[in-house]
């Protein structure tokens, strides 16, 4: 599994740059940063039709047990990336794979908008584009893709038949999974399960702990305030965008800021002075202030416009 390419290196040779350079481009649809942010935008101006508050809640509970997924089967794995990669870590499965498959693959099951036929196309086809520029770019090889897409399709599979009493394939402008208010709460409870146990397995990992927090706080906010933050109208307005965009802007910063720490040359000066439990602490409760952030933001804003 080592070396599991299929000969896609020597083709990538000759792929032009500014070919690579619009992948480049493109990989970012799959990127954590960018499902997050599209999920807290849906969430925050949630609505019939397009997706409804409690169903965006719902894709951000499943991404967070996505996230946990990922890092528990590269680290379970432990396969390297393709030896042309820019980045490091494992490579097996592709993250950006199962975290666009998932997000994309839920967008369309659980919005009303077009046919839900039109629905899978689209995400289908952004869920190729992503996984195709993980291989032209050189970070993974396509046998890392192909799995990372099996594993988000087994996820979605998984959840339609746990979530089996709102699928109907029959009207052309229906939800095919229509989560309710419990549905929510206890897919935050199964992605909080999903990153302690992926803490065992990789123990430093920021994202699994970050996630946990996010979890663990989402299914306890949500179980009590989800219908009042549901039943909630948020404008598309100037004031409005602007007021939500710093409340997920200032949740983000949190997270980001976290992983940026952990990351960086600050950890290696300081790890011999920090309980490395402390750190541990740290993340799991910013990823506890985020939730709080993003699943009140509708809150926030609508009392502030």
């Amino acid at each position: 599994m080592a070396t599991r390419g299929i000969g896609e290196l020597r083709v990538l040779s000759d792929i032009p740059e500014i070919v690579v350079a619009v992948f480049r481009i493109l990989t970012h649809l799959g990127s954590p940063y960018t499902l997050f942010a599209m999920i807290s935008i849906l969430y925050l101006f949630g609505r019939r039709g397009l997706l409804v508050r409690r169903r965006a809640a719902f894709i951000l509970a499943i991404e967070i047990a996505a996230i946990a997924i990922t890092v528990g089967l590269k680290h379970l794995f432990a396969l390297p990336r393709p030896p042309v990669s820019y980045r490091s870590g494992f490579g097996f499965p592709s993250g950006h794979a199962i975290g666009t498959t998932v997000f994309w693959g839920a967008a369309a099951l659980l919005t009303e908008r077009w046919q839900w036929w039109r629905r899978v196309a689209l995400a289908g086809g952004v869920i190729i584009i992503v996984a195709a520029s993980r291989v032209i770019i050189g970070v993974h090889y396509v046998v890392d893709v192909f799995a990372g897409i099996a594993v988000g399709v087994a996820l979605l599979a998984l959840i339609i038949m746990t979530v089996g009493s709102g699928l109907e394939m029959g009207g052309n402008m229906s939800a095919l999974v229509r989560p309710t208010h419990t549905d929510v709460t206890a897919m935050f409870g199964v992605a909080a399960i999903l990153t302690i146990s992926s803490i065992m397995i990789a123990p430093n990992e920021i994202a699994v702990l970050l996630g946990t927090g996010m979890a663990a706080t989402g299914a306890t906010i949500w179980h009590k305030y989800g219908r009042t933050f549901g039943a909630i109208r948020v404008p598309i307005t100037l004031r409005a965008v602007i007021i939500g965009g710093i409340c997920i802007t200032i949740g983000f910063t949190a997270l980001i800021t976290t992983v940026i720490m952990s990351t960086t040359v600050y950890v290696a000066q300081f790890e011999t002075m920090i309980n490395p439990i402390s750190i541990a602490s740290y993340a799991i409760a910013t990823g506890s202030l985020a939730a709080v952030i993003i699943l009140a933001s509708p809150s926030i804003t609508a009392r502030i416009i």
